[in-house]
């Protein structure tokens, strides 16, 4: 086979198999520069205006509820973050855009992050609510620095201020250049300009997979070590949930991208996923488990060897207290993903256009469920933007015309 096709081929697996998620987010942070009292102070210590400024909180003391409103908006970008792995073709700057979702962990990224929207919408309109109250008491408090009270957003407008709106869409193949009406050869060179920006997009989403399953995993060393060893230290559930997904993840990408060192990341995803992923879900099972710390420690430390393609390391030897394992517990979510894409694309914003500015203003799905091979199964179907292609997975029946806003 021709590298041409081998590239044809590579891009066909990563479009079926792969969807590109973006959350764009907006918020509000309840300040604002007050360049009078910034010139009085200049004038005063005659000082230039280059020295600095006076930022004044809005709403005085609550102000710290308005960045709590922000932090929970700005965690659903950092939750898209976790859950995909960048698509760029260069490294030289933030991995900003789109981002590779594998279609397996699609339904669940979905519910989490309703789960999430809603959590902030709560915050939002709690303060939104106590707005005309808030301000009042700001206002009282702020004597005769105190802004006009038109300067102040009204709920409605506070509302509008924050937003979130999650897309998720196909990607495109090479094939599609075929399609449009330009020349042949340049429709060829198109297609393999796209092919090569594609690799590289690939080769940079396994690499950052790599470093960061390498980096929950050392974290992981490092705390069942110190139990192996007597040591004092305190394990949170979320260690084995980051290792989980993370490991999700460099499977997936693993599937359509050379190894490492020689060395096949897919097997070292698969042997974590074996060893101690599809294994321990709390934290508890290992605490006063000297044994059971320094096996699963050995483990983790087996799998970055593999993915750093260095020497695999000796054995821990446990010295702490020896405890019998505990079983653990498992949760579910259950959110209504369909009523999830109805509203993802921002139609609330939609619905209330953004206000015009004042003046100064995992669950990861198991590996052994694998990565479909369109080649050798079905072609993938186009899909409309913004909404998620059903490969199987749901058994829920809708009009694709419902999510078309």
């Amino acid at each position: 086979m021709s590298t041409k096709e081998t590239n044809t081929e590579i891009g066909t697996i990563v479009s079926s198999n792969y969807m590109l998620a973006n959350v764009r987010v907006r918020t509000y942070g309840g300040q604002r520069v007050d360049r009078a009292i910034s010139d009085e102070v200049h004038t005063a210590h005659g000082a230039t205006a280059a020295t600095g400024k006076y930022v004044r909180n809005m709403f005085g003391e609550n102000n710290k509820r308005i960045k709590q409103v922000s932090g929970a908006y700005n965690l659903m970008r950092n939750f898209l973050y976790s859950r995909t792995l960048c698509w760029v073709s260069e490294t030289s700057g933030a991995a900003q855009g789109d981002r590779l979702l594998p279609v397996s962990d699609s339904l669940d990224f979905i519910r989490e992050f309703a789960v999430r929207r809603d959590t902030a919408k709560v915050l939002r309109d709690e303060v939104a609510n106590e707005l005309p109250q808030i301000i009042a008491d700001a206002r009282a408090r702020m004597g005769s620095m105190a802004p006009a009270l038109e300067e102040y957003p009204t709920p409605d407008e506070f509302k509008r201020y924050f937003d979130v709106q999650m897309t998720v869409t196909p990607i495109p193949t090479d094939s599609d250049f075929s399609r449009m009406s330009v020349p042949p050869k340049v429709a060829e060179g198109l297609q393999t300009m796209y092919q090569k920006r594609m690799l590289k997009q690939l080769e940079n989403a396994k690499q950052e997979a790599v470093d960061r399953a390498v980096a929950k995993l050392d974290v992981m060393s490092v705390q069942l070590t110190k139990e192996a060893t007597g040591g004092k230290t305190r394990m949170f559930n979320t260690m084995l949930a980051n290792v989980s997904r993370e490991i999700g993840l460099l499977g997936a990408i693993a599937s359509t991208t050379d190894g490492v060192a020689g060395t096949s990341i897919e097997d070292a995803a698969r042997y974590v996923h074996d060893k101690i992923t599809s294994k321990y879900v709390d934290v508890s099972v290992f605490k006063g488990n000297a044994a059971l710390s320094a096996e699963v420690a050995t483990h983790a430390n087996r799998a970055i060897a593999l993915l750093r393609g260095s020497e695999v390391p000796a054995d821990i030897t446990p010295t702490g207290k020896q405890a019998a394992p505990k079983p653990a517990p498992s949760e579910d979510d259950t959110v209504d993903v369909l009523a999830t894409l109805s509203t993802m694309d921002g139609s609330e914003a939609q619905a209330n256009p953004q206000p015009k500015p004042k003046p100064k203003p995992m669950s990861i799905t198991p590996m052994d469920q694998g990565i479909v091979d369109p080649v050798a199964e079905v072609k993938p179907k186009p899909q409309e933007v913004e909404a998620v292609h059903d490969s199987g997975a749901s058994s829920f029946d809708f009009d694709p015309d419902d999510f078309l806003s």
